[in-house]
């Protein structure tokens, strides 16, 4: 028998039900994106060869991050469309097959990290300081890994049936635990020792494992939809089938986004240290406008995907299309904030002199593509809850390795520094044109079928 909270999911006015679910993930987000901003500054004022090596080992981590994000997605869309269905029992199955690829996962990383560390930090660097320092980082954060899959795994398992806010707070006891462990650990007191860059590893690790008992414990003993009471000795490859048919090309776009991020710098980065300043300033500006949208997305996926198991045909357009209204109405704001205001911006980094102008020129250029973003990000989000991965991972590629890292490239060769920023408008545009070509031609003929997981 389906919960009250499950039930919302196929009964409430859909516009009010996406923004009850919204706002925790944007919550929860937000506090996520601020441990990542806090977390570098403790690091940075320990030593700058602490700071380098957490961004040598940052790509690493990336690896791991975007398996969990795979995961986390694939089991989601796939426990949301059983409980839409009426399939409980199958639900169940699908999150216990999920509790066992996060130990499966997490021993390889474990295993990888105890072994091959020192190699993987050499692909980097041949520093002396920097090796030790990043060996001694990764190998603890790798032999922790299970505790990035399994807060993120498990508070997708939620979301399908519904639960908003257990999630919400698993992200923020991770992240505000994080911040008082990082100074802590890392500059000595209370009968520690000082242990830089190993501190910052064994901070993030134990705010981990807090994140992660907390909400196993909720899925355990919680008043959920979801009862995970014992393994089912039997193995249903079917299930993770489904878990991985949409989960690795979720990863793959995780991926792709480091990858642009690495060519980005590089490219920029023959133009001077403060060209790449401005863009790193931007990157993170560039994440907070993005928070409410991804926000929206996570509130938004359970109730496409419950809704298509259950065959409500105009419950799941109804709320892509509110999904897309918000989403842009957030990214029009940024536009505004970005084009009119970007010395107010750039002041809260400190930006002077040359990098300001640079950064106040990035930041204009930049948000042009800003009002097609919603529709973008909205729209592959969207398709994750169907089960179908690969209109996000399409447009993914061709955003941000086809579109944008080529563009840069030539602009900046053929027009200088000024021009390369329109790189970034102009892979927004294809974004926007591939998602919204998915929306007209492949949404219909999804709604048209049924949903065939068994």
């Amino acid at each position: 028998m389906q919960k009250e909270r499950t039930k919302r999911l196929g009964t409430a006015p859909e516009f009010s039900l996406l923004v009850k679910l919204s706002i925790p993930a944007v919550i929860g987000l937000s506090v996520q994106a601020l441990y990542s901003v806090v977390d570098s500054v403790f690091v940075a004022r320990y030593s700058t060869v602490a700071l380098s090596a957490l961004t040598i080992c940052f790509p690493v981590q990336l690896v791991i991050i975007a398996l969990a994000v795979g995961i986390e997605v694939g089991g989601n869309s796939l426990i949301s469309r059983l409980l839409g269905a009426g399939k409980l029992d199958r639900a169940n199955q699908a999150a216990e097959h999920l509790l066992g690829v996060i130990v499966v996962f997490g021993v390889l990383s474990a295993l990888v990290g105890t072994y091959f560390s020192k190699d993987l930090i050499a692909i980097f660097s041949d520093d002396p300081a920097l090796l030790v320092a990043g060996e001694s980082y990764l190998r603890i954060v790798l032999a922790g890994s299970i505790v990035v899959y399994a807060p993120m795994v498990l508070c997708g398992i939620l979301r399908a049936e519904g639960n908003a806010v257990a999630p919400m707070v698993t992200m923020i006891l991770g992240g505000l635990l994080n911040i008082v462990l990082d100074p802590w650990f890392i500059f000595g007191g209370w009968g520690i020792g000082a242990m830089g860059v190993v501190g910052a590893a064994w901070a993030t690790v134990l705010a981990r494992i807090a994140s992660s008992l907390f909400v196993l414990l909720v899925l355990l003993f919680g008043n959920n939809q979801i009862a995970i009471r014992r393994f089912h000795l039997s193995f249903d490859y079917r299930l993770i089938f489904e878990i991985f048919k949409i989960g690795l090309p979720i990863a793959m776009i995780e991926l792709f986004g480091s990858v642009m991020m690495a060519g980005a710098n590089k490219i920029v980065g023959n133009f001077g240290l403060d060209a790449l300043a401005a863009l790193g300033i931007y990157f993170r500006l560039h994440l907070f406008i993005l928070l409410p949208v991804i926000g929206i997305g996570q509130g938004l996926m359970p109730i496409v995907g419950y809704n298509f198991g259950h065959q409500k045909t105009s419950r799941v357009k109804n709320t892509i299309r509110h999904g897309l209204v918000l989403g842009t109405g957030f990214c029009l704001v940024g536009f505004v904030l970005f084009f009119a205001f970007p010395g107010l911006l750039l002041a809260m980094f400190g930006a002077k002199g040359e990098l300001l102008e640079i950064g106040k020129t990035v930041l204009r250029i930049a948000s042009l593509g800003f009002p097609l973003v919603g529709v973008s990000v909205i729209g592959s989000i969207s398709f994750q809850g169907f089960g179908v991965g690969y209109p996000p991972f399409v447009e993914s590629l061709i955003r941000q390795i086809v579109v944008m890292l080529p563009a840069m490239w030539i602009l900046g060769e053929l027009y200088g520094l000024p021009w390369l920023w329109y790189s970034i408008p102009l892979s927004e545009l294809f974004s926007f044109a591939v998602i919204a070509s998915f929306l007209l031609f492949l949404l219909p003929k999804l709604l048209a079928k049924k949903m065939t997981v068994k």
